[in-house]
């Protein structure tokens, strides 16, 4: 796997972006996940020419790649393909193209609380994600959502547009094609986080099998 990202410092606080993740040598989408934020991830080392030209077609425009990097591979994101290549459900299914990463927040940092608290203090449009732009981004491909009850904290005066992206994003899962989650309100759904012990269990599995159902299909 090759992970292709762009991270932009503003004020000395490091926001990831844009995620690709590269599985084989295509770039055709395969499907997205939908994460709170991008945890413990730096930048990595400049982007070869073949990369570029491989990034701005799957984009479909012209990039501006001063701040993207093919960057490290970071315990989590080592965990999305398992959710996508079945093997929590003892199936082996060979990836070949790009998984999109999002986070509902852009900031990086480990640990969650502190991320609420640096973006205590920044007004940047770099701390959010665009939900029309990113719902434009899925391209009608299945989309994982792994940011758990993250969208509920109160204790932020974010909390109500962290909120309404979360909803947002459900929604459009909710009335896609490619609704694998068991119920209909938002709050009743277990949204596992990859990195989560809770994924390998009894109550994720037929969650996770309809998930690959949908992904095998397309």
């Amino acid at each position: 796997m090759k992970v292709y990202a762009e991270f932009i410092d503003d004020n000395g606080l490091l926001f990831r972006t844009k995620t690709l993740l590269q599985y084989g040598d295509s770039w055709d989408l395969i499907g997205s996940i939908v994460m709170k934020n991008p945890g413990s991830a730096k930048p990595g080392t400049p982007l070869n020419e073949d990369s570029k030209i491989g990034i701005s077609e799957f984009y479909a425009e012209d990039i501006n790649f001063e701040n993207w990097t093919e960057a490290s591979n970071d315990p989590t994101l080592k965990k999305v393909a398992a959710i996508f290549d079945g093997s929590y459900l003892e199936k082996n299914i060979e990836l070949n193209g790009i998984i999109q990463v999002f986070n509902i927040y852009n900031i990086c940092e480990p640990k969650i609380k502190f991320a609420y608290q640096k973006a205590e203090n920044s007004n940047t449009d770099l701390l959010f994600i665009n939900l029309n732009k990113t719902i434009k981004q899925f391209r009608n491909k299945p989309v994982y959502l792994g940011f758990f009850d993250f969208y509920t904290f109160k204790k932020t005066r974010h909390s109500d547009y962290l909120q309404s992206i979360a909803k947002g994003i459900f929604d459009y899962v909710k009335n896609s094609n490619f609704m694998y989650l068991p119920c209909n309100d938002i709050i009743d759904n277990p949204m596992y986080h990859p990195f989560s012990p809770q994924i390998k269990k009894e109550r994720s599995l037929p969650i996770l099998e309809k998930f690959i159902q949908l992904y095998e299909k397309n």
